[in-house]
């Protein structure tokens, strides 16, 4: 994946996990495929870190793993998420995004 298309796909999942729960359906804006948005952090953290930026992409990693996490159908709430096991196993990236969030000290999995 390039890094436009990549960035692209970031900014699309932004705006869907950002837009306003009161929008009628139609008018919202249409979410993203899970494993692209998990392929279009890579792409980015990637060349972030190969430009020297390291503390700018994890930076991006965190809200990316947050983002993941959310567009699992789990809102926030005073930042706790429910994920079950099931989930978890249907949907490897969930996984990675747990375990960046625990390896960075910004979450605590409890099994």
């Amino acid at each position: 994946m390039k890094i436009d298309e990549a960035v692209s796909i970031l900014r699309a999942h932004n705006e869907w996990r950002r837009a306003p729960a009161h929008l009628p359906e139609d008018a919202m804006p249409a979410m993203g495929d899970p494993r692209k948005i998990g392929v279009a952090i890579d792409t980015v953290c990637d060349a972030l870190s190969k430009s020297g930026d390291l503390a700018r992409a994890l930076r991006l990693a965190d809200d990316a793993a947050e983002s993941v996490i959310c567009t699992e159908g789990h809102s926030p709430r005073e930042r706790q998420w429910v994920l079950y096991p099931e989930q978890i196993a249907a949907d490897p990236y969930l996984e990675d995004c747990i375990a960046h969030l625990e390896w960075r000290g910004m979450a605590k999995a409890v099994r």
